[in-house]
């Protein structure tokens, strides 16, 4: 009687190794995925900086534009139609004036 309560024993003990070493199996691969997860997180966290920081200075550029066209069709009516500025240019002349 002994000897099959220390066979269930080793048994289960069998058991719990084999559990154990494929918990651990499965917690190397997610730490693993985690570790992953983090730098793709942190690539796309330093994408998004950087398009924010761009989006900024592109906003800027436009609000500039924005006022100078402003400024020249307040000034239009007083220059007369030969002077009207910006507002009788072609739209492909707006890339040119951006990065100018």
């Amino acid at each position: 009687m002994n000897s099959d309560f220390d066979a269930h024993d080793d048994g289960m003990t069998d058991l719990m190794e084999r559990r154990w070493f494929a918990m651990n199996s499965a917690a190397d691969r997610l730490r693993g995925e985690c570790d992953a997860l983090a730098r793709v997180f942190e690539m796309a966290e330093s994408a998004w900086l950087g398009a924010c920081s761009r989006l900024k200075h592109l906003e800027a550029m436009r609000d500039v534009l924005g006022d100078e066209l402003a400024r020249r069709q307040v000034d239009a009516p007083r220059l007369g139609a030969d002077h009207a500025g910006l507002a009788a240019r072609d739209e492909t002349d707006m890339p040119r004036l951006m990065h100018g």
